[in-house]
């Protein structure tokens, strides 16, 4: 990533990266006030459901709904692996097809998400996903 950079240096360049967070935050604070959690919570280590579908949501409508944000990126925002990333959002799709009430949640969060983005003079993906019920 960083040529010609010893691991401790590429490390400690990776620990100070900031990542462009505007539209991410926006999406992330949608996340958070439909879910009922801190931004603390949303990016803290725990596994519990509520924080991991909060999260999952977030993962989706970033990575595919609305924007095509790497998982990586992702990642560096929530404090996740990519990997976690991409088992998220597939975890997701999953969802969607199955279950109607994370299904209804998500397009109630996706639709909070676009108005908040807009007010805010974001623009997304106009031929994003639609998720009928």
């Amino acid at each position: 990533m960083f040529a010609g950079l010893d691991r401790l240096g590429q490390r400690m360049i990776r620990a100070h990266i900031e990542v462009d967070r505007d539209e991410m935050h926006i999406i992330a604070d949608v996340c958070c006030n439909e879910y009922d959690i801190s931004p603390l919570q949303f990016r803290g280590s725990s596994r519990e459901a509520i924080l991991a579908d909060a999260r999952k949501t977030f993962y989706y409508l970033c990575r595919k709904d609305l924007y095509t944000i790497t998982c990586k990126r992702l990642g560096m925002y929530t404090g996740r692996t990519h990997s976690s990333v991409v088992h998220a959002v597939k975890q997701t799709q999953s969802l969607l097809e199955v279950d109607l009430d994370f299904r209804v949640k998500h397009n109630k969060i996706r639709d909070k998400a676009k108005e908040a983005l807009s007010r805010n003079g974001y623009a997304y993906q106009s031929g994003s996903l639609t998720i009928n019920l």
